[in-house]
């Protein structure tokens, strides 16, 4: 975090404008590798549409493992 030390704020908040932002390395992946999360996400939606409260704490591991 060493790089965003001129960010933090009072109160212990970090301010994270954009030319911050454009530094964080995010990988651009096809549609094809999106794929297998669009799934996830539409079960865990669809689970939550159904029921609320359901607990959808599996397949948000799926995906955490996936990332």
């Amino acid at each position: 975090m060493s790089k965003f030390d001129s960010t933090h704020m009072a109160g212990g908040y970090v301010r994270f404008d954009i030319p911050y932002l454009k530094q964080i390395p995010i990988k651009n992946i096809s549609t094809d590798e999106q794929q297998p999360f669009i799934e996830i996400v539409d079960q865990i939606l669809e689970a939550k549409r159904e029921n609320p409260t359901a607990d959808t704490t599996a397949l948000e591991a799926q995906i955490d493992q996936m990332v």
